[in-house]
């Protein structure tokens, strides 16, 4: 009887503990991004949280003609959102793509942009055109994801979060076809080894 309960909690210390996701360093390290939190990444480097800023640098200063409350409440809302795709179609929504309407040249530079870019701050109800410094540093994002967005919008395509995700690299039956005939064309020689084989 002695055995049979060893056995058992033997068995059941043996069975695998599964753990919740969001325990994993990964998500909590991209929680924390999300959030504008501080964190301390893989190397063991931190990160501290991120603020808004309340100045864009611009002639205008089209940043500091809001009131800091209003800056704070947009920080704020946008990293309360809870995935990255969520923020990713916020700043989507306030950024307006125009197509320039300049004829240029043949050999004119093909890196010149072909569309202007206009970027909002939703206060209330009201958008309001800023710069793009001010709409980086109202967000607390970087300058990079918000022309990666626009690029995606300039190409009508919504923004879509694929870390973490597998890649699917999937083959058609007329390619799997043609694959299978190019191998049946190699010449089949028969190996030595299998000479005095007896079977």
């Amino acid at each position: 009887m002695i055995e049979n309960m060893e056995s058992v909690n033997h068995d059941v210390s043996r069975k695998r503990k599964f753990t919740d996701p969001s325990e994993y360093k990964r998500n909590q390290i991209r929680k924390a991004i999300i959030k504008g939190e501080k964190y301390v990444n893989h190397k063991g480097n931190e990160t501290p949280a991120k603020k808004p800023s309340f100045t864009c640098g611009c002639k205008r200063n089209c940043l500091g003609e809001f009131p800091e409350d209003n800056v704070t409440e947009i920080f704020a809302r946008f990293h309360d959102l809870g995935t990255k795709n969520e923020q990713d179609m916020l700043l989507y929504g306030l950024i307006d793509v125009e197509e320039v309407a300049i004829r240029r040249p043949r050999n004119a530079n093909p890196r010149i942009n072909s569309a202007s870019f206009k970027y909002h701050l939703l206060i209330g109800t009201s958008r309001h055109i800023v710069c793009l410094n001010a709409f980086v540093n109202a967000f607390g994002v970087t300058t990079k994801r918000v022309r990666r967005i626009r690029e995606l919008k300039k190409a009508c395509k919504t923004p879509e979060d694929k870390r973490g995700k597998a890649v699917s690299f999937s083959v058609s039956d007329e390619i799997k076809s043609l694959v299978r005939e190019h191998i049946s064309s190699f010449p089949v020689k028969e190996s030595h080894y299998l000479g005095g084989t007896k079977f």
